[in-house]
């Protein structure tokens, strides 16, 4: 729980839009969320509640912390979600490391063609180097494809983080699965960016063509924060 924290504009900004994001991805009204934070810990009205939620998502008014607190607990995220920098959470290679997690493979991931990932019961151990540090339920998938060379490698080990709600930022790199009802076409890695209804899909490889996929068919199961490579 954060108790002191300086918010300025910019931040306040930012926060605001990460509110509604994660209030949208979760498939609820601005009165809805008032209800569950006035049912949680009591206060003030939801009519109140909802519209000082609208004027934190339009960065009209900064958050008091202690209210951050609560609307985190609701949407069920850390408070410190809020001031992560986004940037600094895409994936990364890995480096010297300093000991070592083992991990689940789920199978493979398409960089290409879709591939269905199919539990290898294996694991891998992954080096914990770098900014993330993998947590237990993190797992692996090898890809399988040249569409994000020379970025991400035929043949190199993604280290996977689920993606809480199915959400991701625009602009990072996901695993994204296409489905339809409870058939599962297949799966890829790929950078993706928010286009309204729809997610446009950009392979790192200027060799392939970016395409764009309904988000009621696409799902995003989870987030590339390690690349391992190993030629």
């Amino acid at each position: 729980m954060f108790n002191a924290v300086a918010i300025n504009n910019n931040m306040a900004e930012t926060i605001g839009q990460k509110i509604e994001k994660l209030r949208k991805a979760q498939k609820l009204s601005r009165r809805e969320l008032a209800e569950r934070i006035i049912s949680k810990f009591g206060g003030a009205s939801v009519e109140g509640m909802s519209q000082y939620i609208y004027q934190l998502e339009k960065g009209k008014r900064k958050p008091k912390v202690e209210t951050l607190n609560k609307i985190a607990a609701v949407l069920n995220v850390p408070p410190s979600y809020f001031f992560e920098d986004q940037s600094q959470k895409e994936f990364e290679y890995l480096g010297k490391s300093d000991g070592y997690v083992k991990l689940p493979i789920y199978g493979e991931v398409g960089a290409g063609d879709m591939i269905v990932p199919v539990s290898e019961g294996d694991f891998y151990a992954v080096p914990l180097a770098g900014r993330a540090k993998p947590k237990k339920d993190w797992f692996v998938l090898k890809v399988k494809g040249k569409s994000m060379e020379p970025y991400i490698h035929d043949g190199s080990f993604l280290v996977v983080e689920p993606a809480q709600f199915g959400y991701a930022e625009s602009g990072q790199i996901v695993v994204l699965c296409e489905e339809d009802g409870d058939y599962l076409h297949g799966c890829t890695v790929k950078k993706i960016k928010d286009a309204g209804d729809k997610w446009l899909v950009i392979p790192l490889n200027e060799s392939f063509e970016a395409y764009t996929v309904d988000k009621n068919r696409a799902k995003i199961k989870g987030i590339v924060r390690k690349v391992i490579w190993e030629p």
